[in-house]
């Protein structure tokens, strides 16, 4: 094999872009110059404070989800979620137990 194939492999070619210190992700971090990273609001903006405040809760939960589908889609969604329910309270009565 000859020196120029050496570098014609994933691993050589990897190893080349490692060793080059071109950038990528093996670049070195450059020093930052300079004053604040981010320069603050004026008063005057519209951006500088919160005309909202604090929201008042809405009285229902955003989380919930409503369900949606046939009467007979959501019966058998029900019943295959008590049956995994009973499963699991048998299964936690079980390992309750333990070994006698």
């Amino acid at each position: 094999m000859s020196s120029s194939n050496k570098s014609d492999t994933f691993f050589g070619r990897a190893l080349a872009d490692v060793e080059s210190e071109l950038g990528g992700r093996w670049a070195k971090p450059k020093p930052m110059m300079g004053g604040a990273a981010m320069p603050e609001q004026p008063a005057t903006t519209p951006w500088s404070s919160d005309p909202v405040g604090i929201e008042p809760p809405l009285g229902f939960s955003v989380e919930e989800m409503v369900p949606v589908g046939e009467h007979h889609e959501i019966e058998a969604s029900i019943a295959a979620l008590e049956a995994a329910q009973q499963r699991r309270d048998e299964d936690d009565d079980e390992n309750d137990e333990g070994p006698q």
